[in-house]
């Protein structure tokens, strides 16, 4: 009888100390989870999530894959970052940089950049005649990057361009309103540190509309031949 008690209870101490158990190992499995999840997702350029950071070029681990930041273009940037400790695949996203991009990151702007942009300006045709379109084509480059462009005629601002913080840009405006006479333009560039620039002001003149077609007429006959001929014809009685 003795023994028959020491199994029973010696069985229910077994199956108690086997939940017992269990419950330990799964606690410690779901925590063993949680942490895994927790560095799940990587980012070399920040630790604060959501790991974005323009102004330094970073990679992102996830899943065994790598992601790194890249410049698009001389402006924008493309930033791979983790959403949050236990994203299981990198975001990106596209962001437009003030000062530009270089070597897969956002430039800091220069404070000691007191250095202003090159500028140039020029018209075509050089001696337009009212009517006509005449164009207007604005250049300037920087040696860190230039923010607008400006062109204007006779005093009046007529066209704005933006470089986008690209080193050098172009700008153009074309009109047919100009009226006959003389005129003036000029072009302003900006840089991204604020220094700007300005060309010397130049001038041209604006012929008489239908000039052209004035000095046909004043020759008589039907055409410019006939009428031609006839003018030296007439001329040449008058001589004799």
């Amino acid at each position: 009888m003795v023994n028959r008690n020491f199994i029973a209870v010696s069985l229910v101490i077994f199956s108690l100390f086997s939940v017992f158990a269990a419950d330990v190992y799964a606690q410690n499995s779901t925590n063993s989870t949680n942490t895994t999840n927790a560095t799940a997702c990587r980012d070399t350029d920040s630790s604060s999530y959501p790991t974005i950071n323009y102004n330094m070029t970073g990679s992102v681990l996830v899943s065994g894959v790598v992601a790194s930041d890249n410049c698009l273009d001389s402006a924008r940037l493309r930033e791979y970052y983790c959403s949050s400790p236990n994203s299981t695949s990198a975001s990106n996203v596209i962001y437009t940089c003030p000062n530009g991009c270089s070597n897969n990151a956002c430039r800091m702007q220069n404070a000691t950049d007191t250095t202003p942009p090159t500028v140039s300006v020029s018209h075509s045709p050089l001696n337009p005649y009212q009517g006509q379109n005449v164009t207007f084509t604005a250049s300037a480059s920087d040696n860190v990057g230039l923010n607008t462009l400006w062109i204007f005629v006779d005093n009046y601002w007529t066209q704005i361009c933006r470089s986008y913080s690209a080193l050098s840009g172009s700008c153009k405006y074309m009109t047919s309103n100009l009226s006959a006479g003389n005129h003036t333009y000029y072009a302003i560039a900006i840089d991204t540190s604020g220094n700007s620039a300005s060309t010397s002001i130049k001038q041209f003149k604006v012929g008489v509309s239908g000039g052209r077609k004035q000095i046909a007429a004043e020759v008589p006959g039907n055409n410019i031949i006939d009428g031609l001929a006839s003018w030296i014809s007439k001329f040449v009685d008058k001589l004799g």
